[in-house]
């Protein structure tokens, strides 16, 4: 069995579709982890949540539980700025899993238009 570096941790990666245990890298960006996970889940970077779920009672391929969709063992693994927030923040530990849900495109596309300037145009009277 291959051995990790004290800053790569094993989890396992779980969607609706697929579940595979992942070496993650605490220094790697939250962009960077989004991008890695398009072969094990298939949905793009701008389309994927992600759950962290921590210690025993998650099981692979469960879905979340609770009114919103998560338990009290769940974070959301989420930053403004994805390109420079790294996953070292989330004290990411072995047995932890992360859940990639799918969001749809409209939605993805509402919150890309949301984050456009607004224009006003000015009438010419």
């Amino acid at each position: 069995m291959a051995t990790s570096t004290p800053q790569e941790i094993p989890i396992q990666i779980t969607s609706t579709n697929s579940s595979s245990e992942r070496r993650i890298a605490l220094s790697w960006t939250v962009a960077r982890l989004k991008a890695k996970l398009v072969p094990v889940t298939g949905i793009p970077p701008p389309a994927q949540r992600l759950l962290l779920r921590r210690g025993i009672g998650t099981a692979a391929g469960s879905t979340p539980g609770g009114e919103d969709g998560r338990n009290e063992r769940e974070e959301v693994i989420e930053a403004t700025d994805e390109e420079n927030t790294t996953l070292d923040q989330w004290r990411l530990a072995r047995g932890f899993e992360i859940y990639v849900c799918f969001i749809s495109f409209a939605c993805v596309c509402t919150l890309l238009a949301s984050e456009l300037p607004l224009y006003t145009l000015l009438s010419s009277n």
